[in-house]
C-alpha cells in the first residue's frame, strides 16, 4: 500500500479481526485470548506508524458469530450461545460483520481504535457512525444499545 498513489488523500485501509476474548476471555482460552489481545494491542501503534503513509487501520472484536465451525454445534448449543447475548439474543451473521468492516474502509475518519462488537458493543467515537442507537459515556466510549 505504501507504494500506491493516494486516492482522495489516502493510500488504503486495513481491518483486522480480533475477538471479544481479547478483553473477556473464558476458562481455557488463555492462548487464544492472548493472541487476540495482541491484535488489539498493536492496532493503535500500527495506526500511528502507518498514518504517515496515509494508511488507516481498525480492528473489530466480534462476539459470537455463526461461522462454518459453529455449524457443527447442535441447535440447542447455538440457542444457548445466542441467549448469552443481551440483544439481539442470537449469533452474529457474516453479512453484519462484512457491513461493519466495509464501513470502516469506506469512512475516512474511522481509524486506530479497536471496536468490540458484542452486544452491547463498545466502540470509540470514530466508529459511532456505523451504529444507529448509541450513547457516549463520560469516558468518550460509545456503548451501542
Amino acid at each position: 500500500m505504501m507504494t500506491l498513489d493516494p486516492v482522495d488523500g489516502e493510500r488504503g485501509a486495513m481491518v483486522n479481526t480480533a475477538s471479544a476474548a481479547a478483553t473477556d476471555g473464558q476458562i481455557g482460552q488463555a492462548a487464544y485470548s492472548a493472541a487476540k489481545a495482541a491484535i488489539v494491542g498493536m492496532t493503535l501503534t500500527i495506526a500511528r506508524d502507518l498514518s504517515r503513509e496515509a494508511i488507516r487501520i481498525n480492528t473489530i472484536q466480534p462476539g459470537i458469530f455463526h461461522t462454518p465451525a459453529m455449524a457443527r454445534a447442535t441447535p440447542q448449543m447455538l440457542e444457548s450461545l445466542g441467549s448469552m447475548v443481551p440483544f439481539p439474543q442470537r449469533l452474529g451473521h457474516a453479512d453484519e460483520y462484512a457491513s461493519l468492516a466495509l464501513e470502516m474502509i469506506r469512512n475516512g475518519y474511522s481509524t486506530e481504535r479497536p471496536c468490540a462488537w458484542t452486544a452491547p458493543s463498545v466502540c470509540s467515537r470514530a466508529e459511532l457512525h456505523v451504529h444507529h442507537a448509541a450513547a457516549v459515556d463520560d469516558d468518550g466510549v460509545a456503548r451501542v444499545k
